[in-house]
């Protein structure tokens, strides 16, 4: 039973090698009660998996740990949006993210797009209608 005990890794044995033979002890204990010594060998040897696992189980739910006090070392900080490299004319202003763009490749890559809710930036161009699909994908499913 205390090799069924040993094998969580969770439990040091060297550590707690007497309360773990006190726990076995405690299981044959209960054991002679009810069986004889033939069956109750039989029965350990059965189901100390199991009983291992509960026993564990009991000592999870009476577990704690003292918080000793932890020191937080920030390595790295946060990096500032910049703000995006391109532009875009007041008499075109951006359209809807969900409009589609056609004609020539020119055409849809100098479009702005707006309407984003969980983007970084109000304001998006796209170098491809595919990567406009899927910005409307994302959009839809981070509702």
């Amino acid at each position: 039973m205390v090799s069924g005990l040993v094998d969580f890794n969770d439990i040091s044995y060297d550590d707690h090698a007497d309360l773990l033979y006190d726990l076995a002890a405690q299981t044959v204990r209960h054991f002679q009660t009810y069986l004889s010594e033939k069956t109750r060998a039989r029965c350990c040897a059965v189901i100390s998996g199991t009983s291992a696992a509960l026993s564990t189980q009991q000592m999870q739910d009476h577990y704690w740990e003292d918080v000793v006090g932890y020191e937080v070392k920030v390595s790295k900080g946060f990096t500032e949006l910049k703000q995006s490299a391109y532009t875009y004319s007041v008499q075109e202003p951006p359209t809807g993210l969900s409009s589609s763009a056609s004609g020539p490749r020119a055409t849809w890559q100098s479009t702005c797009l707006e309407a984003f809710r969980h983007c970084l930036y109000p304001v998006q161009k796209f170098d491809s209608d595919a990567e406009r699909r899927l910005a409307v994908i994302l959009e839809a499913r981070l509702q």
